[in-house]
């Protein structure tokens, strides 16, 4: 009589079975792994850049900020009043 406590597959479907779980886990832990945000391929330096909207020099953190954080910080950039439409 097989005791309970034995973990050995002792069938073929046991067998089957251990390795379709085991394929089971692999898979959802490859699939958790790629749902992670990928690590940046470029690391952003720090620049001197001049702003668009006043020409006064700042530190910009990446190519895309070309706006200085006084101007961010004002009404008219928040509520866009500055601009027009095109």
């Amino acid at each position: 009589m097989r005791e309970k406590c034995d973990f050995l597959p002792q069938t073929a479907f046991e067998d089957f079975c251990l390795t379709f779980i085991e394929k089971n886990i692999r898979c959802r832990m490859a699939t958790t792994n790629k749902s992670k945000k990928p690590e940046p391929e470029r690391v952003y330096v720090m620049k001197k850049r001049d702003c668009l909207k006043c020409g006064e020099r700042f530190d910009s953190s990446w190519a895309g900020e070309r706006v200085c954080k006084r101007c961010k910080s004002s009404g008219s950039w928040r509520s866009g009043s500055d601009f027009e439409a095109a």
